[in-house]
């Protein structure tokens, strides 16, 4: 059975309500259309060889598949779950410790940015934010009270310096 989906995307070019809360794309039973219905080892593979590092072209050759084949099963929900699975699984079975921190942080990114999106209290809230944007090299932005003293290049100094003494001589001139 086909569904419609809706979505909220704002007016655009003057474009009906009713218009813009259709969504073209088929769904079925609340999946997309196109998506398999049984998910086989050989998606698996498609995933397994997207997670060593391979082009979708390069997979596409390997397994004699369409490009779009192997765009389509890499965008179903669960080739994701299959990618954190197969990440997981390295990470669990790495003994390099700073390897298995590295394959760890996408996991306790990922915890943070939960905690800062429903988390009720406002401090674990801001603690999760600030912590992020600190680790991402993005500092407090802290008000300077240091003053400096402008730089003035030679000649400048100079020439003020003479004028100085001039107006000195002018003034001690005109008050004798």
């Amino acid at each position: 059975m086909m569904g419609r989906r809706y979505c909220t995307v704002p007016h655009l070019h003057g474009m009906s309500d009713e218009l813009m809360a259709v969504d073209l794309l088929p769904t079925m039973n609340g999946d997309k259309a196109w998506s398999p219905d049984k998910w086989n080892p050989r998606h698996r593979l498609i995933v397994a060889l997207h997670l060593a590092g391979d082009k979708n072209k390069e997979i596409a050759e390997k397994l004699k598949v369409s490009e779009s084949h192997v765009s389509l099963i890499l965008s179903d929900p669960r080739a994701v779950y299959e990618i954190e699975h197969l990440a997981q699984s390295v990470a669990d079975r790495t003994v390099d410790t700073a390897l298995r921190i590295k394959l760890y942080a996408n996991e306790a990114l990922d915890e943070i940015v939960e905690e800062l999106r429903t988390s009720r209290n406002e401090k674990v809230r801001q603690t999760a934010a600030f912590g992020l944007l600190d680790r991402a090299g993005y500092t407090p932005v802290r008000e300077n009270t240091e003053e400096v003293a402008p730089t003035l290049p030679e000649d400048v100094v100079a020439r003020m310096e003479e004028t100085t003494k001039e107006l000195v001589e002018y003034k001690g001139y005109i008050e004798r």
